[in-house]
């Protein structure tokens, strides 16, 4: 799927969210040391509600423009290529977390 998406849409972006957010923590002035944390999870989804979670995917989308339909479309004939009912889905999450001065 990312494959699909980076080739539709050159230089794709995540998003600020999983951006390094350090040093606008330190810039503010308002926090002690930050801390960054990560962790990962699978998922188990069916495949009707994966393809109905990329029609909602608001940065795919956005950067998309014109085209979202015809990548959403790309995903759903990958996914249904699958032949299963559902898929693992790797989910990563990131967080930067400081104490209040």
């Amino acid at each position: 799927i990312e494959l699909i998406i980076s080739s539709s849409i050159e230089g794709y972006g995540y998003g600020t969210r999983r951006e390094d957010q350090t040093s606008e923590i330190n810039v503010s002035g308002l926090f002690g040391r930050v801390n960054y944390i990560e962790g990962s999870i699978i998922h188990i989804q069916k495949t009707d509600e994966l393809i109905e979670a990329w029609r909602s995917h608001a940065t795919l989308h956005r950067q998309a423009g014109a085209t979202f339909a015809a990548i959403i479309k790309k995903i759903e004939c990958y996914i249904k290529d699958l032949d299963v009912d559902q898929v693992k889905v790797p989910y990563r999450t990131k967080m930067w977390a400081a104490q209040l001065k």
